[in-house]
Formats: C-alpha cells, sequence, structure tokens
C-alpha cells in the first residue's frame, strides 16, 4: 500500500468519524428539545380549552347584539295609537 492510498483510507475514516459525531449531536439536541417541550396532545388540549373561550365570549357577544336589536324594534309609545 502506498503512502498515497494509506493517507485517503485515514481522511476517509476522520470524514465518517465526523459524520456520526454530529449525528450524535444532532440526536441530542433533538432529544433535549423534545423534553422541553409540552406534548402534543398537551397542546392541543390548551389550544381547544383557549378555542373554547373565545367560543364563549363570541356567543356572549352575540347574545348582547340580539338583546339590542330587539329592544330596539320594541318601541314604547307615550300614547295610544289610534287605528
Amino acid at each position: 500500500m502506498t503512502e498515497v492510498e494509506r493517507e485517503e483510507i485515514l481522511f476517509n475514516r476522520s470524514e465518517e468519524r465526523k459524520l456520526l459525531e454530529e449525528k450524535a449531536e444532532l440526536a441530542a439536541y433533538v432529544r433535549s428539545k423534545a423534553k422541553s417541550q409540552p406534548r402534543r396532545s398537551e397542546r392541543e388540549g390548551q389550544l381547544r380549552s383557549e378555542k373554547a373561550g373565545k367560543r364563549d365570549e363570541l356567543s356572549e357577544l352575540k347574545k348582547r347584539r340580539e338583546e339590542k336589536s330587539n329592544a330596539a324594534k320594541v318601541k314604547v309609545f307615550p300614547f295610544p295609537l289610534r287605528s
């Protein structure tokens, strides 16, 4: 084996080793991020409760608007109407 072939093999091995180390670092990073974030089901539950709260507020506003429009329709006259 020539010195050039030997150096080429050593270089290829070092490149493979760097790739494996990078993959391991990336996997560790992903695991740490996954631990810090709540699970998907927990997040969905939070979103559902937030949406339900907004829906309740919206229905309350709709009720108020309807009551106002009904109150405006029913007018009280100070004297009886003649027919």
